[in-house]
């Protein structure tokens, strides 16, 4: 039940860090459709190769995908951890080790390319364009395997998603796809239209550095879970010293005044056992003690209400 109750700071949450990541990879997927249609344009040998070197390419940029996933991880135990500074060092190393497995990654596949498209049963030409175009895709796969870890991997484990969503949507819907269309519409080889796909790389990577280098996509947000905890925990307490102050009980605070002035630390519980016992027979309540030092006591019910179940109510 208490998993369907959706409070302010929940929805608050949700909204300003889960909802631009859902609206980031949903116009993502969106444009990857709209890459396919203006590749659909192109004839039946262009598109069977595309579909092949985006295969193939995906074997390599997995890699990428798994070290910003992975730093994701990393980085936001440290910023849980409040070492910013850490953050920051670290968030560097990843832009480096990024690029230089982008690097190692694009080797291979330049490498690689021309078996593994052979392993297709493809016409000779379709198999010409697969292996030029997989040859553009590879040599930007380092910057591009850089932006995903700027992007996923470092601006995201800070909790800036929003920041995230603008510089890759953008350049994505004002630029790439654009040029990718155009590149299209008048009939470019697939290579020169990839490369046309891929010139949001480096806007992003550029913008995604600079905001990086400032510092500015560090935000703890295990720290502003605890500060919704504090703001629940101090309504909390306002509210019982509300009901302290239009308490009228003083018989509550009498008996509780008496108590505290008791010693009751483990081993001296003599003293506070002789009270409770003193104080059922007061008020006509059977109590007894245990043979360990227990203290039961019984209450008969309330008139009306003896076929209810019992009630236990212990205290330590």
């Amino acid at each position: 039940k208490e998993d369907f109750m959706w409070n302010k700071a929940f929805i608050k949450d949700m909204a300003t860090t889960g909802l631009p990541a859902f609206m980031h990879e949903m116009l993502w997927s969106i444009g990857a459709i709209l890459y396919k249609m203006a590749y659909s344009s192109l004839g039946t040998s262009t598109f069977a190769a595309v579909n092949i070197d985006m295969s193939i390419q995906d074997l390599f940029f997995v890699a990428g995908m798994g070290l910003a996933n992975g730093s994701g991880v990393i980085l936001g135990n440290i910023i849980g951890e409040g070492d910013k500074e850490k953050a920051q060092r670290w968030s560097r190393k990843i832009i480096i080790c990024s690029l230089s497995v982008g690097f190692i990654m694009c080797i291979l596949e330049l490498f690689l390319s021309p078996f593994m498209i052979n392993l297709y049963n493809i016409s000779q030409e379709t198999r010409i364009i697969a292996v030029k175009a997989l040859y553009s895709l590879s040599t930007l796969l380092p910057f591009e395997m850089t932006g995903v870890a700027i992007m996923v991997g470092i601006l995201r484990s800070g909790g800036d998603s929003r920041f995230s969503l603008l510089s890759e949507i953008i350049p994505m819907y004002a630029l790439s796809i654009p040029l990718t269309f155009m590149g299209a519409m008048l009939d470019f080889p697939l290579w020169a239209i990839l490369l046309l796909k891929l010139s949001e790389i480096m806007p992003k990577m550029i913008i995604g550095g600079i905001r990086v280098r400032s510092g500015k996509w560090i935000t703890d947000l295990s720290l502003r879970a605890r500060y919704t905890f504090q703001k629940c925990y101090n309504n909390t307490v306002r509210r019982i010293y509300m009901w302290y102050d239009n308490l009228n009980n003083k018989r509550l605070w009498k008996i509780f005044s008496d108590i505290s002035a008791i010693p009751r630390e483990s081993g001296n519980e003599e003293g506070i056992r002789k009270y409770l016992l003193s104080w059922a027979e007061e008020h006509g309540i059977d109590a007894f003690s245990d043979s360990i030092g227990n203290v039961i006591m019984k209450v008969k019910a309330t008139p009306g209400y003896e076929d209810y179940p019992s009630i236990a109510l212990q205290g330590h």
